[in-house]
């Protein structure tokens, strides 16, 4: 059985490791891409604002 003996850690090594953990992060968010929204782009969009020069009507003609 090994028995591991505590070395202790220099503040430049802790530096280190939490520079390492930043970048890390940083680059994992970057690379990340951003959401796309495909749709039509005269669909009505819940959430959005659309400006129209006329009124707006949504009919469902499907179900009653």
């Amino acid at each position: 059985m090994v028995v591991e003996t505590m070395v202790p850690r220099t503040r430049r090594t802790i530096l280190v490791g939490a520079f390492g953990g930043v970048a890390a992060w940083a680059a994992s968010a970057a690379g990340r891409p951003q959401p796309a929204l495909g749709h039509d782009p005269d669909d009505v969009l819940l959430g959005g604002t659309s400006t129209a020069t006329s009124t707006t009507r949504i009919e469902n003609t499907e179900n009653s």
